[in-house]
């Protein structure tokens, strides 16, 4: 059997295939004879693939600011400054800011911070390096990531991402400042999420006067 290939194409995806049968082994004696009806034709359908491909881009949404961020979006960032106001050594002062963050790495991100303590030329308010609860009348500063009772201060992490603050700065009503530490730390990628960071301050008798003041420096960097 000899089969041959039509060069009409049917229809996309199609080819026609004809049969005919020879009765020798040189090929040239067709049992069916000649002309039409000698041989049979068949449609013959073909395939091809398509490869359809994309690429996700790496990706990492980081902000910070005193308001407007939201439980899902750095859109409204804005602000610098997390005012005090006037430090008292009969109750303690707090103030907060925002930060917030979302990234697709697979082994996640960690945020961290540097900076010093309240200063004042070369005054300064003893930071809360191993963690302080509120004592009024002592020298204190630090911060948290959760909401407050002693003071009250702060909200607890918000939004579709499951990341929380490390335990340092993951316990109600605890402050603390380290330069350097980690404050959250997640191992997968990660939806948006809403961190406020509630600051706590308080002075003694013997502080001596002036305008206080620290920078803290925030970085995320993404575990790719």
């Amino acid at each position: 059997m000899k089969l041959e290939r039509s060069a009409i194409e049917l229809a996309a995806g199609s080819d026609e295939a004809r049969i005919t049968t020879y009765s020798d082994s040189s090929w040239t004696t067709a049992i069916d004879g000649t002309g039409a009806g000698s041989s049979g034709v068949v449609a013959a359908s073909t395939a091809s693939q398509i490869t359809v491909s994309g690429t996700v881009d790496e990706t990492l949404t980081f902000c910070t600011g005193t308001s407007g961020i939201t439980s899902s979006s750095c859109a409204g960032a804005t602000g610098t400054s997390a005012g005090l106001g006037t430090l008292s050594t009969s109750s303690a002062k707090t103030s907060t800011s925002q930060i917030g963050v979302a990234t697709n790495a697979g082994s996640g991100y960690a945020i961290t911070y540097t900076g010093a303590t309240l200063t004042s030329g070369s005054n300064t308010i003893a930071a809360c390096s191993s963690g302080c609860t509120s004592s009024t009348g002592s020298g204190q500063y630090g911060f948290n990531l959760r909401a407050n009772t002693s003071p009250s201060v702060g909200s607890n992490p918000a939004g579709a991402g499951l990341a929380n603050p490390v335990a340092n700065y993951n316990t109600n009503n605890t402050f603390r400042f380290a330069t350097g530490d980690t404050v959250v730390s997640n191992s997968s990628a990660d939806d948006f999420r809403l961190f406020t960071v509630a600051y706590l301050a308080n002075i003694a008798n013997t502080t001596p006067a002036g305008i206080y003041s620290s920078t803290v420096t925030w970085v995320a960097t993404p575990t790719f």
